[in-house]
């Protein structure tokens, strides 16, 4: 069963009837200057004509392309002249439902095996292109690559690297084809990104790198500015000992899969993989960095144009494969100029002492060259109510889209932008952080992004991010999803780190009004470290909260290496983050270095630590503040996380049918085993998607958005893979561990404690957060000793049937402390420290022995048997434990529970039976040992079955018993006693009738009716306690019964209504008198021998009715009774005195006419 939301509509992205009474048609091989439907031109002859048509307005123009690649040698290039005007648009939309692609490349075809080189095809290209990006069958091939063969150990450097480089260890490097082609790429450089530089030539064991790439990678500036700051950032310089993570655009590394470009034979060349054949291929080469430009300004804009359900394509990034190459900063943003490390970006800071500001100048203004942002692959300077409307970037070798210099009132939404080289999309400019008049016209100000689905990007560039804003006002960046990237999501206000905490006025910015919220961000971080799904840099606000920066309604999930959930880094200030959430990621919630806030933290769902500072605060008292805010668990349960929340997160529903397009994603599963349910958090759900785990379909699905199920799976069926399955295909998550984890919090202790670094104590190992984020103290640690061991106390003993160990994130040295070690099971304790080897020898003690290093996780099989847990090392080290999870076996599900009809009750034999039991299970009533119906538990463990067939009149047992998924089947429930009437005559059952004289108690009639003429079989029980003296009741086998304390059941096999009569005032009172035949057994409570005084007994009831409960009558005079029992030879008992009726306590009688 799938519970869901309203259905998804998908349709062709962009595409609508154009209305307007100008429309103009293009085609990829149009010609002329028609440019009609039926004679379409090319695509510069129709922005030429929607020109010329845009002076006289008085529609809006609608450019319509056809469906196809547009391989454009140069960009299209906007000015104000292809603006709207007198209030209209000009649209350029597809004219139809193929979608026309904007590409900056050139399809290669002509591909023959290389002459110079084995396995390798070749193809000739134009003459002085450059390019990085090479994609075939529309798929994107990775450059030659592969690791250093050659040690290489760098020169002495000169006092500003001007030159130098390194000496091989061999002079294998020289006879390399084109060494100035071959580019280094030092992954290693920082921990937000990397730098790439071309080697400038390879002679001997002499490799000379390029300048001024060089130079700007290996000296770095680091400015100090009053009170010890660093305004610059602290950028580090390549350590001297670097050597290449891995090269790149290397003849000699190709491989199958590979690619090649011999800029001086002309030539590229493809490896093809086992059974391609590369004639038959598609080719296309990236030669241009932008296939849309313009040459507009903010005093001279393009305004008024729309972009709608056109795809950008097949652009590349010049700068990387040029001796500049890749310096980079962050952000993909580099240093490019000769010297340019020493003043590119420092701005006033690069004098020391600083001068705050530098004489003729505003504050924030820099005197010098700013750092080098990537171009894009669309790049639009001067735009104003520009939009970007359901579009795909894709196959990009820069940044996708770049807005910047007076972007006014843009619109981007509804894009997907995949497979990019940099960032995703970048709004705004770093060069101008305050204008001089602080111009609307020039800022970037009243911008939306929102609904745009950016995953893959910074493919190439490791350090790119997904959406980058640098100085802007009004910008909203929201309902986004962003989703596999190696670093940051959405960055706000970098501008290279010219913060001076000491003196917050001399670095003002532009920023203020400008709101994260109601994104989604998934395994961001992915690569590198020291960010988070979101980031910001500097001053967010005019210093009032008024126009602080709004960070609410976020969702963030497995994101492995964040720093922060939110990162203000140095100089933020004037951030509130409320209403967010975060689990399954590393790091702590929000902090930042260096941070004078203020900080608002309020109202958020949070696994990290709020407000974890990691650099000390050198200028004015940093000003933090907290509250509402809720800790959970890094794999929360259904509703720990308000579903409105969750739902509200991400791509709105218009625009949800981008998701649905790709196979399903799971990233996080919670426990499958909780009575809550499991929530599933992934990305590409529909309200159609089917869950299954170990290949058993879920009892019931919740479809709460795109990116979460919840998901209720039969008890015993909680283990193996997680599969969601819907019609773009079948997501999977493996290796589920479904079962109860008795360690969860249990007492736990080690054998010392690391100190000095938080709270690293035994307890968190058993916490229920696996993150093993040693800057989050997610973990227990102890001090470096010989057998060191950490333990876990159950509680009682266990039948376990997987054991879980995690290990710790970080650095390999750290991950393989963690390296050698035992996991050990007993019943009884283990006391103390002797080696684990010793401890497995131990009878009664059962081992797993790991030579390697622990996972995250390793999982350990049973079964195994015992209360206390010791994970210990063989040898000397520090011992880590992330997290112990211990799992019972599965076992049968325990006896339902009857609730309805009640034991001893009466009723009809068409009876519903009703109860409670383990959820899911399959429930079977039984009448005796006769099944008379089947049924399963709801998720609450509720359950109601009907016997196909009425029972029949008389007594029965009725049982439940509960199987569940496994086939492990319950003990009987309680037995429930039930009398079926045949609907005339008296009827009783249930209750308990007392006699005070006697010390009798009955189950006799808590119901007793009268009905007119009725007779009635075998319905009709009641027993009572009564001492017998010798001599008072003869034994049908001779004699009397002995003398003593017996229950006495009394059951009638006939009985006759005689009659009844009613008063006639008020209040009315009702008596009637029934007869009939009876049997009795009489045990004795002392022996249990029982004694049957026959069935041929008269019996006689004699009832008063005084009124219905809650009437004052009945209130007052109870309704009573009278029994007498007679055998052969008289009367031998009977309740009461002959003429004497008892009170009813608990019942009810009626008799009617």
């Amino acid at each position: 069963m799938v519970l869901g939301l309203a259905a998804v509509a998908v349709g062709a992205p962009g595409y609508a009837a154009a209305e307007a009474a100008h429309r103009i048609y293009a085609a990829p091989h149009g010609t002329g200057t028609a440019c009609t439907a039926d004679k379409p031109c090319s695509i510069q002859q129709a922005q030429l004509s929607a020109r010329t048509a845009a002076a006289g307005m008085d529609s809006d123009i609608h450019v319509l392309l056809a469906g196809g690649t547009y391989y454009l040698a140069e960009p299209l290039t906007f000015t104000s002249a292809d603006s709207g005007r007198n209030g209209f648009r000009i649209v350029w939309q597809p004219a139809g439902p193929q979608r026309p692609i904007l590409s900056g490349g050139i399809p290669l075809s002509g591909w023959a095996p290389a002459a110079d080189a084995p396995n390798r095809w070749s193809v000739d290209v134009p003459d002085g292109i450059s390019t990085r990006g090479l994609y075939a069958n529309d798929v994107r091939v990775p450059r030659s690559r592969g690791t250093n063969p050659v040690t290489l150990t760098r020169t002495t450097p000169t006092s500003n690297f001007a030159s130098g480089g390194y000496t091989a260890a061999n002079s294998s490097l020289a006879s390399w084809r084109n060494p100035d082609q071959i580019e280094f790429v030092y992954d290693n450089h920082q921990a937000w990104g990397q730098s790439r530089c071309l080697v400038g030539s390879i002679v001997g064991t002499a490799v000379t790198m390029s300048q001024p790439c060089w130079q700007n990678t290996q000296r770095r500036s680091s400015p100090i500015g009053q009170g010890n700051d660093n305004p610059s950032g602290g950028f580090p310089s390549l350590a001297a000992n670097s050597q290449p993570t891995w090269i790149e655009n290397a003849f000699e590394l190709m491989k199958a899969g590979d690619w090649y470009y011999d800029k001086s034979l002309h030539k590229v060349y493809y490896w093809p993989k086992s059974g391609e054949d590369p004639a038959s291929m598609t080719f296309v080469l990236a030669v241009n960095e932008h296939v849309v430009h313009s040459e507009a300004s903010w005093t001279d804009p393009l305004a008024n144009v729309t972009f709608t359900g056109i795809e950008y394509a097949h652009t590349t990034w010049y700068q990387p494969s040029t001796n500049v190459g890749f310096s980079q900063i962050q952000a993909s943003n580099t240093v490019t100029l000769p010297n340019g490390y020493n003043f590119q970006g420092l701005c006033q800071y690069v004098t020391n002492p600083p001068v705050f500001p530098p004489a003729g100048e505003l504050p924030g203004q820099c005197p010098t060259e700013n750092y080098t942002p990537p171009t894009a692959a669309v790049q639009l300077s001067g735009t104003k109510n520009v939009q970007f409307l359901n579009s795909r970037f894709r196959h990009i070798g820069n940044a996708g889209l770049w807005l910047y210099h007076g972007a006014n009132g843009d619109l981007v939404e509804g894009n997907e932008f995949t497979d990019i080289s940099s960032n995703g999309l970048v709004l705004g400019a770093m060069d101008d952080p305050l204008p001089l008049d602080d111009d609307p016209d020039e800022i970037a100000i009243n911008n939306s992004i929102r609904n745009n689905y950016l995953h893959n990007v910074a493919e190439e560039f490791s350090g790119g991010v997904g959406i980058s804003v640098y100085y802007t006002r009004g910008t909203v960046v929201e309902h986004n999803q962003l989703m596999d990237m190696p670093y940051t999501g959405v960055s706000f206000g970098w501008g290279g780190h010219h913060i001076d905490i000491n003196h917050l006025t001399a670095d003002p910015s532009i920023n203020q009004d400008n709101a994260i919220r109601n994104n989604v961000f998934i395994n961001t971080m992915r690569d590198r470290s020291d960010g988070g799904p979101m980031y910001t840099q500097g001053h967010q606000s005019n210093n009032t909260w008024e126009h602080a920066l709004q960070v609410t309604g976020n969702v963030a999930f497995s994101n492995p290496g964040p720093r922060y959930f939110f990162y203000h880094d140095e100089g933020s200030s004037y951030i509130l983050l409320d209403g967010n959430a975060e689990y399954g990621n590393g790091g702590g919630f929000n902090g930042g270095c260096t941070t004078p806030g203020p900080v608002r933290v309020t109202n958020n769902y949070r696994v990290g630590a709020i407000n974890s500072n990691i650099c000390s605060f050198n200028g004015p008292a940093a000003n933090f503040t907290s509250q509402g805010n809720v800790q959970i668990s890094g794999n929360p349960s259904p509703g720990v996380i308000p579903n409105s929340l969750l739902s509200n997160a991400g791509l709105q529903p218009a625009y949800q049918h981008q998701l649905y397009q790709q196979p399903p994603r799971i990233y996080i599963v919670s426990d499958p085993d909780s009575a809550a349910g499991t929530l599933i958090s992934g990305s590409g759900f529909s309200p159609d998607s089917q869950v299954a785990i170990g290949g058993y379909p879920a009892k019931l699905v919740q479809y709460v958005s795109p990116n979460y199920l919840i998901a209720h799976f039969a008890p015993g069926k909680t283990k193996g893979d997680l599969t969601v399955t819907n019609a773009a295909g079948v997501g999977t998550k493996s290796g589920l561990v479904g079962g109860n984890n008795v360690a969860l919090g249990k007492p736990a202790s080690q054998i010392s404690t690391l100190t000095g670094f938080g709270d690293l104590s035994a307890g968190k190992g058993v916490d229920g957060n696996t993150s093993g984020d040693y800057t989050q103290q997610a973990m227990a640690h102890t001090n470096s000793a010989a057998n060191a061991w950490w333990r876990v106390d159950l509680g009682q003993v266990y039948n376990l049937d997987k054991i879980q160990v995690w290990n710790r994130t970080g650095a390999q040295a750290e991950v393989d402390r963690d390296k050698d070690y035992w996991v050990l099971v007993s019943s009884t304790p283990f006391t103390d420290d002797k080696p684990a080897a010793a401890w497995a020898a131990t009878p009664g003690v059962w081992s797993f022995h790991d030579t390697g290093t622990m996972g995250r996780p390793t999982t350990i099989d049973g079964p195994m048997t015992g209360r206390y847990i010791q994970v210990q090392l063989s040898g000397t080290n520090y011992l880590v434990v992330a997290e112990l999870m211990a799992f019972m076996a599965e076992t049968a599900p325990p006896p339902p529970v009857i609730t309805s009809p009640a034991d001893t009750s009466a009723g009809d034999g068409a009876v519903t039976v009703t109860g409670s039991a383990e959820r899911w299970s399959t429930i079977a009533v039984r009448d005796g040992s006769t099944t008379v119906c089947t049924t399963e538990a709801d998720l609450t463990g509720s359950w109601s079955c009907t016997p196909e067939s009425s029972l029949a009149a008389g007594s029965h047992s009725l049982t439940a018993t509960a199987t569940n998924a496994n086939k492990q089947t319950s003990e009987p429930s309680t037995p429930v006693s039930y009398l079926v009437l045949n609907g005339t005559g008296f009827t009783t059952g249930g209750g308990w009738l007392t006699e005070p004289n006697l010390g009798t108690k009955s189950d006799f009639g808590f119901t007793a009716k009268y009905l007119k003429n009725g007779n009635i079989q075998g319905n009709s029980q009641y027993t009572y306690r009564k001492t017998l003296t010798a001599d008072q009741v003869a034994n049908p086998a001779g004699g009397y019964l002995p003398a003593g304390d017996y229950d006495w059941t009394i059951k009638s096999n006939a009985m006759t209504a005689l009659g009844q009569s009613c008063t006639s005032t008020k209040p009315k009172v009702c008596t009637a008198t029934f007869t009939g035949k009876s049997t009795i057994t009489a045990v004795n409570r002392a022996t249990g021998i029982a004694y049957s005084l026959g069935g041929n007994n008269q019996f006689q009831v004699d009832v008063t009715d005084n009124g219905e409960p809650g009437s004052g009558n009945a209130t007052t005079n109870p309704d009573t009774y009278a029994i007498r029992v007679w055998d052969a030879s008289g009367t031998y008992y009977q309740l009461g005195t002959p003429t004497a009726q008892l009170p009813l306590n608990g019942g009810n009688i009626q008799v009617r006419p």
